[in-house]
């Protein structure tokens, strides 16, 4: 941590996401509001999920990431690309 401001550094990230895991981000965001919590930001939400998936036990954790499915990462051709 910085002694200055007492905050951790952070890094802007960006990485490529299959539209239902968009969807269960969205799903994170509708838990915090009927929970009465403020609504997460997506990276607050995404951080949110990176600690419970770090605290699981082997079993747990390699059941998860092997559900995940496999895309293919980088930015898509530029034809490809939503206007």
């Amino acid at each position: 941590m910085s002694e200055q401001t007492g905050r951790s550094r952070v890094k802007r990230c960006t990485f490529t996401l299959p539209e239902t895991d968009e969807a269960l981000i969205d799903q994170i965001q509708d838990l915090a509001n009927r929970m009465g919590l403020r609504t997460p930001t997506r990276s607050e939400a995404v951080r949110a999920a990176l600690k419970n998936l770090a605290w699981a036990n082997e079993r747990r954790f390699r059941s998860t990431f092997e559900s995940l499915e496999r895309i293919k990462t980088g930015r898509p051709p530029a034809d490809e690309r939503e206007p």
